[in-house]
């Protein structure tokens, strides 16, 4: 059975490709002097929202008698529910990260398309290729392959595991003190820097390579007048949700048992927020992002795709709402004392009940853990409310055909936001 054929029909990178032609015609463009030695096309499990393909280069001619080295690529090929702006996105924050935080181990970007034909690269060069069924009729970029393997559980486990989580904290710490912090949120563009921006000075990062600019301008996973019409990133994502839930048709066994008045109380009752405090988030700081060598070094923090500038709580929300299976909670309350320590803004440790990683921290290391971090209460409420609000439509039931599978999701999503409504009820209670 071919590689596309075991790809199912609903997947992201389902019918995402790039023919070989293609692949060798902007090798050629991209690397004049290197010649392509192999390409491996990864599998569907392999990436879940990108197409993915590894080639090798070696150099051309007289280069090669020099002894120098092979360089080794990732080309990463958008899927499908995406459009030009997670790309921009994506090269955007590698950008930043290279600008700011140089020796941090992140890709380098080679070159990149907005939709498959059209080419820039990072000296500079542009070319348009000419549509065939070969070239993807998706974005893509071009960038360094790292070395490393995708952090495990031994990994955290063994005699480096300490040594593995103090590298991770000093690369999120230095990129949170030295990418500046912005007064808007939301993911990044790519702007010539001939555009005139309608952006704050501190939304734009100039001359990061030569005539190209980086914005802030909205958020991928929101509906285009989402950001258009909200001031506050909680009061955005709650709309952006709560316009999900009343007009896409697939929610409608969702909305029918959602009271109406949840409505109005999710919108009036966001977590409080400092004002024009938008730190760069990577959003997705999972163990799978992160390779490691074997002596315990870390060699790659990769998947910048989804990243921004968001509130200083939204980086550990997703970590703890969202994705709160992917940390052993010893190696995440380890990784939250080395950001303390390095003065980084973090969590109390949270309860089970909320989706978090839950501890056994007495009151003492409690209160030691508000003295650089979020108040608690604060925090709890933060989360329930992150949880309501991802229930009201979840992306999930966008990929379920009506049946038991779907009706199940959708019960528990009403129990959700039942249970994150009665928390914050709760807890706001203490507040007013």
């Amino acid at each position: 059975m071919s590689q596309e054929l075991s790809t199912p029909r609903n997947h992201p990178i389902y019918g995402v490709n790039i023919g070989d032609e293609a692949i060798r015609a902007l090798s050629a463009f991209v690397f004049p002097d290197l010649n392509l030695t192999h390409v491996e096309r990864l599998g569907f499990s392999k990436s879940y929202n990108n197409r993915l393909y590894f080639l090798d280069f070696k150099p051309k001619g007289s280069r090669a008698l020099t002894g120098e080295t092979a360089t080794q690529c990732v080309l990463k090929i958008v899927g499908r529910p995406f459009d030009q702006r997670k790309i921009e996105n994506e090269v955007g924050c590698l950008l930043l990260l290279n600008c700011y935080c140089s020796d941090h181990p992140v890709p380098d970007v080679f070159a990149w398309s907005r939709n498959g034909e059209e080419v820039d690269t990072i000296d500079g060069k542009s070319t348009r290729f000419t549509s065939s069924d070969t070239f993807s009729r998706h974005g893509w970029i071009l960038m360094s392959r790292l070395l490393g393997n995708p952090l495990e559980t031994a990994d955290l486990d063994s005699v480096h595991g300490a040594s593995i989580l103090r590298q991770l904290a000093k690369y999120i710490a230095i990129w949170k003190e030295t990418i500046p912090i912005t007064s808007s949120y939301g993911n990044v563009r790519l702007q010539s820097s001939s555009e005139s921006l309608c952006q704050p000075a501190d939304n734009t990062f100039k001359h990061i390579i030569p005539g190209l600019e980086v914005s802030i301008q909205g958020c991928l996973l929101f509906l285009p007048a989402t950001t258009r019409a909200c001031t506050s990133y909680s009061h955005a994502l709650a709309q952006d949700q709560l316009t999900r839930l009343r007009s896409d048709s697939i929610y409608v066994p969702l909305s029918q048992r959602i009271e109406p008045d949840i409505d109005n109380f999710v919108l009036a009752n966001p977590p409080s927020q400092i004002p024009h405090e938008n730190v760069f988030s990577w959003l997705d700081f999972a163990p799978r992002n992160i390779l490691v060598t074997p002596s315990g070094n870390v060699t790659g923090l990769i998947d910048f795709e989804f990243s921004g500038f968001f509130p200083e709580s939204e980086e550990f929300v997703n970590a703890v709402v969202r994705q709160n299976d992917d940390w052993q909670l010893r190696h995440w309350e380890g990784l939250m004392r080395e950001l303390q320590f390095r003065g980084v803004k973090i969590p109390p440790p949270s309860d089970l009940e909320l989706g978090g990683k839950g501890s056994a921290l007495g009151r003492e290391q409690r209160e030691r853990r508000e003295v650089n971090g979020f108040e608690e209460g604060e925090w709890r409420y933060t989360c329930a409310w992150a949880k309501v609000v991802d229930s009201l439509a979840p992306w999930e039931l966008r990929d379920m055909e009506p049946g038991e599978e779907m009706t199940v999701r959708v019960l528990e999503a009403v129990k959700e936001v039942k249970d994150g409504v009665s928390v914050m009820r709760k807890l706001k209670g203490r507040t007013d």
